[in-house]
């Protein structure tokens, strides 16, 4: 429990974030729900889920902030955009769950792709696994790698 490692009456941890902190985990939603975790976003904190299902759209919006796992199942096209939320040192890993059909996917310029080159489509019924990890706050910050299910 934070609130009694960051207890300023007690004169224990940092007497200047102690308030924060106690205001902070107090007023979150319920930190036990999917795995979640207090996590820093560039300079806040936020409760960041464990895992997240994703509505499928076109173009799927991908943010740093709904989990470090998400999850989506595809039922046509997979068009990416730049990430919401991006700055050094984030990781997300995505599932993309392919439908009956062959699917094409579109990723924005500027991604680095490391152990496979950037995939053109995903075969009928298959599963892919992206795992994102960003050096920055630009789409040639994002290192992505690739993989697909034989």
């Amino acid at each position: 429990r934070l609130d009694s490692i960051f207890n300023p009456a007690l004169s224990s941890g940092d007497i200047a974030y102690g308030a924060f902190w106690k205001a902070f985990v107090r007023n979150a939603s319920d930190p036990t729900t999917a795995n979640s975790k207090i996590a820093w976003h560039g300079t806040s904190p936020i409760w960041e889920e464990g895992h997240a299902t994703l509505s499928y759209s076109s173009p799927v919006a991908l943010d740093f902030h709904d989990g470090r796992i998400q999850d989506v199942s595809i039922t046509g096209n997979l068009n990416l955009n730049s990430f919401l939320n991006n700055f050094a040192g984030e990781k997300l890993t995505l599932i993309v769950r392919g439908d009956a059909s062959s699917r094409n996917f579109n990723f924005p310029g500027g991604w680095v792709w490391v152990g496979n080159a950037e995939p053109a489509s995903l075969a009928a019924n298959k599963t892919a696994r992206f795992v994102f990890e960003s050096t920055g706050t630009t789409d040639a910050d994002i290192v992505v790698t690739y993989t697909v299910e034989a």
